[in-house]
């Protein structure tokens, strides 16, 4: 896909976009993942790390909108969206995540969503939830 150009959704796409304007608050669309990673990490290196991950792969930038009634995907320029960040207990990091995957994606504004727990100097969980229709 070229940046900054407007492209049809594959008839699958179309599906799951149809189902995503129907239910906007159902996530049977979000797949979830997580990585804990036992070790320091340098906050501002990962942060850096995921934008230019966000640059380099088109997928991270893309967004779907509806123009005369015809839903379509769009390549944005710049990412489109952080890397969230929050402290919390070893115990308390699963009962985050199970909360944050029932949240709706904004699939006008970005079809994933990241975060950092940090439970610790050397223990974090990367989580990322990306729509299924990427």
């Amino acid at each position: 896909m070229n940046e900054n150009k407007r492209y049809q959704l594959t008839a699958t796409q179309t599906q799951m976009w149809l189902a995503h304007q129907l239910y906007p608050e159902a996530c049977v669309l979000n797949v979830v993942n997580t990585f804990e990673l036992e070790n320091s990490l340098d906050r501002e290196l990962f942060d850096r790390s995921f934008a230019e991950l966000q640059r380099q792969l088109s997928v991270f930038r893309l967004v779907f909108g509806i123009q005369e009634n015809h839903p379509y995907q769009e390549v944005r320029p710049e990412p489109t969206r952080g890397l969230d960040w929050v402290e919390c207990a070893p115990n308390e990091w699963k009962a985050l995540v199970d909360h944050r995957k029932t949240q709706p994606l904004p699939i006008e504004e970005t079809v994933f969503d990241a975060c950092v727990y940090v439970l610790g100097e050397e223990h974090h969980v990367f989580y990322l939830n990306m729509h299924h229709s990427v």
